[in-house]
């Protein structure tokens, strides 16, 4: 299967897994804007003017430029030597190796593009060169302007596509068709011992449309790339596969942990400085929060419904649930209320009915998306709001819980279909919230 896929020509984006989530589920790529380059020389390069250019030129240059947008894919380097392999992509691009890397069939997707964008796209292969001009008649200069960067960026092997659009949003591009892989970077031998990589490999298994996903990673000096199934070495020249063992994922048993370590002491402190970047930093700054707490509360909602689907028991299941539902329905009421303050430009309601704040919400929202979509969330959120109207039912016990005014109910609960429910709802809430961002 790999020799299939990665002998063909491939384009790869690198990307980090929450915005491999949003490409999986909408089956879309966004462009980004031209003047929101990581690279400077290239987003800030219409500022860069001579003394005889007026501040009259610099603005209808920057117009200019606002028309365009764009994607960066890498290329393979050779045949030996394929793009997933550039160690650095996944360090920049893909959270340090938590991201993902998608490979995409470059003729499908090329011809997509023409035949959305045909007579207003361009795509080829980045420059490096040691001198990039700033003034230049963009339109007259295509390859001038967005296919050459400084030398310092050719680790990258990019291959761009760039469209030219009257739109003031981001155009998507679709890649149902294009798709050809997804892979995830691997330790290989660490796997099976660190929940939070098990977790999303098992969130992109739910939503990867039926793709084959790929771990790759060096393992004791070779380079390996494989599946649950089968194993590819690039000492064989990618081309030798033998069929493996699928590893199980284990789940931490919390008795086991507890009894390897001793009583608490007297020196023992629950919050020591870290010594290791890899530690968590916890700060109570308001404007770090807004996006820390609703992110950090959505991803554990998913890193516990995969717990509950790995547990070998009852007791792991049906407590799990619990904690999943509580962070997934806080998350909801956060991205909520965070929408709205920017939305209001002043503090959220203090309240915590989601039922009240989706209304409000949706009063503001209307105009901006189909009417369809917002009935739809409407309904999952009523649905939410008739177990839990005021965000106790899943965090007290019932003796504790004297303010609960939810229904009292019992049923058993699909956990794949709750997954998919509660990822379908954070790319749209993310969505809502990205667009109270790009609000002026």
């Amino acid at each position: 299967m790999a020799k299939k896929i990665f002998e063909s020509e491939n384009l790869y984006h690198f990307t980090k897994f929450d915005n491999a989530l949003k490409i999986l589920l909408s089956q879309t790529l966004l462009f980004g804007k031209y003047t929101e380059m990581n690279d400077i020389n290239e987003s800030m390069r219409v500022l860069c003017w001579n003394l005889d250019k007026t501040d009259n030129d610099v603005k209808i240059k920057k117009e200019d430029l606002e028309k365009y947008q764009q994607i960066s894919f890498t290329m393979d380097i050779n045949h030996c030597t394929k793009g997933f392999e550039i160690s650095s992509m996944w360090g920049h691009y893909a959270e340090n190796g938590l991201g993902v890397c998608l490979v995409f069939d470059k003729e499908l997707l090329l011809k997509e593009v023409e035949n959305r964008w045909n007579g207003n796209c361009k795509h080829q292969n980045i420059e490096y060169t040691r001198e990039v001009s700033n003034w230049k008649n963009i339109d007259e200069s295509l390859d001038e302007m967005f296919f050459k960067k400084f030398l310092d960026w050719n680790y990258e092997n990019e291959y761009r596509i760039i469209i030219k659009s009257k739109s003031k949003y981001r155009e998507q591009l679709n890649v149902a068709n294009s798709l050809k892989a997804i892979i995830l970077y691997s330790m290989f031998s660490e796997d099976s011992r660190n929940p939070l990589l098990n977790s999303r490999k098992n969130v992109i298994k739910n939503i990867s449309l039926n793709v084959p996903i790929f771990y790759y990673g060096n393992f004791m000096g070779d380079i390996i790339l494989k599946t649950d199934t089968e194993s590819y070495h690039k000492s064989d020249g990618w081309d030798n596969c033998f069929a493996i063992d699928n590893i199980e994922d284990n789940i931490l048993d919390i008795d086991e942990l507890s009894l390897r370590l001793p009583q608490l002491t007297k020196e023992d402190k629950l919050f020591k400085p870290r010594n290791n970047v890899k530690d968590s930093f916890v700060a109570t700054n308001r404007r770090l929060n807004d996006v820390l707490l609703p992110l950090g509360y959505i991803k554990s909602s998913i890193i516990l419904l995969e717990t509950i689907k790995q547990a070998k028991d009852n007791l792991d299941r049906d407590s799990y649930i619990y904690p999943a539902l509580y962070c997934f329905r806080h998350y909801i009421e956060l991205i909520i209320k965070d929408s709205l303050m920017r939305l209001n430009k002043k503090l959220p309601p203090r309240k915590h009915n989601i039922l009240e704040l989706w209304k409000e919400l949706k009063e503001k929202i209307s105009n901006f998306g189909e009417q369809e979509i917002l009935i739809n969330v409407e309904k999952i959120i009523r649905e939410l709001d008739s177990f839990d109207k005021n965000g106790t039912s899943y965090r007290y016990a019932s003796i504790l819980n004297t303010n609960n005014k939810s229904k009292e109910q019992e049923m058993s609960v699909d956990i794949d279909n709750l997954e998919k429910v509660m990822l379908q709802l954070y790319s749209f809430f993310d969505g809502v919230n990205n667009m109270t961002y790009d609000r002026k």
